[in-house]
């Protein structure tokens, strides 16, 4: 499947046949599970960490994590992935979407 090139096709993408916000979340979780395989690095501030799975609440997203032995759990939106991390371009259109 050929995949967009903007941010908002993504979006659009991701949102084909949503009904209402929570519908359409989770359609942003699918494109992320699918196109950001983990583990991967990402920073929480100017903390590192590998960011190992996905999830969501009724209200937002999540990125399950570990560092140095220890497991947590943050919203996507304060994750900032590495530079050069595959599937970094669904991140920025849901966080394009979320300010919307």
């Amino acid at each position: 499947m050929k995949k967009p090139k903007n941010l908002e096709a993504r979006i659009e993408e991701a949102i084909v046949d949503a009904y209402g916000e929570d519908e359409q979340r989770s359609g942003f979780l699918v494109m992320i599970q699918e196109n950001m395989p983990v583990p991967f690095v990402a920073m929480l501030g100017d903390i590192e960490m590998q960011v190992v799975d996905f999830d969501e609440t009724p209200s937002r997203l999540l990125a399950r994590c570990e560092r140095g032995g220890k497991k947590f759990t943050v919203d996507v939106l304060d994750i900032e992935p590495v530079k050069g991390t595959t599937g970094i371009e669904w991140l920025e259109a849901y966080r394009l979407w979320r300010n919307e």
